[in-house]
């Protein structure tokens, strides 16, 4: 870890790699560059893990260990993994509809805002208190539009929404919405009638 080519919010990152049966002595480098001509980190360990004490710089960063062998050569470097140090918060997405103040005549109401380029996912909090102390909606999406479910009660609702990044980086939320919920909900199915049971005739029998 962290696993090859992934991004990660942590700019003090640990790496860690797997031991090599009989020895106790590696060497990690992180660098800048691919032909590490130059690191950021190029330490000795007896655990097969190591944390920077230097956070690192956004951007990306090249990782390779070796191990010591008995004879107190060092062998031959791991494969090369890649890491992307982000610590940049995505921006806010817009809201774009419901216009703040509407009256929606639906018990779904479909709720759009504007893509955000790095984002990963989005969370939604539709609640009937400016304050979203108990949503009624609270979901992650990957798109930006979301269809309300379950169907909510006519009245007044609030809803915002914030980004996520691949690293983990996190948007604030977006400035509230409100909009009114005001149809007439379908009435309640009549039950089909029982069907009256229809007497069986008997046929009487002469005996002999």
């Amino acid at each position: 870890t962290p696993p090859n080519g992934a991004p990660t919010n942590d700019n003090t990152p640990t790496f860690t790699w797997e031991a090599v049966p009989g020895l106790t002595s590696y060497r990690i480098q992180v660098s800048k560059k691919a032909d590490f001509s130059s690191t950021v980190v190029n330490s000795t360990k007896s655990t097969t893990k190591h944390t920077p004490g230097t956070a690192l710089l956004d951007g990306l960063y090249y990782w390779r260990v070796q191990a010591k062998g008995t004879d107190g050569i060092w062998g031959l470097w791991s494969t090369v993994w890649t890491v992307t140090i982000d610590t940049v918060k995505p921006v806010k997405p817009t809201l774009l509809s419901p216009a703040t103040g509407s009256i929606l005549n639906t018990s779904q109401p479909t709720l759009d805002w504007s893509d955000v380029a790095d984002a990963a996912y989005y969370e939604l909090q539709v609640d009937n208190s400016s304050t979203f102390g108990s949503p009624e909606a609270f979901t992650t999406i990957t798109a930006s539009d979301y269809t309300v479910t379950p169907p909510l009660p006519n009245g007044k609702y609030f809803w915002r929404v914030r980004t996520y990044d691949l690293a983990g980086n996190r948007s604030g939320w977006t400035t509230a919405r409100s909009f009114t919920l005001s149809y007439t909900p379908a009435p309640p199915e009549t039950p089909a009638p029982t069907p009256t049971p229809t007497p069986t005739a008997l046929t009487l029998v002469a005996g002999p």
